[in-house]
């Protein structure tokens, strides 16, 4: 598990090199990415002290989960920001994989 909470810092990590190298992203946007980077790494927090299942920061059936969140920005990067895209979406399947 270890392994896996490491790699997603890492995938983490080169998301916020994007954010800073990319083309210009509309602020709301940044804001919604920047909102779900701290949100994520609160979860890996507690995935790293506590079991990974109860981890989850999705406490609402009437919100989307945090990985349907990310799933939903990656498709609206896909055209405008390419790399940015693929980032969000490396993040979206290492949380899935962490079961986060």
């Amino acid at each position: 598990m270890t392994e896996k909470i490491e790699e997603l810092r890492k995938t983490l990590a080169h998301l916020h090199e994007q954010l800073e190298s990319e083309a210009p992203i509309a602020e709301e946007t940044q804001t919604l990415l920047q909102a779900a980077m701290l949100e994520i790494n609160e979860a890996l927090e507690r995935a790293s002290a506590e079991n990974p299942s109860t981890a989850s920061s999705a406490d609402s059936d009437e919100e989307p989960s945090l990985l349907d969140r990310l799933s939903q920005m990656a498709e609206e990067f896909e055209e405008s920001h390419p790399a940015m895209s693929a980032a969000v979406g490396r993040v979206a399947t290492a949380l899935s994989n962490l079961g986060i």
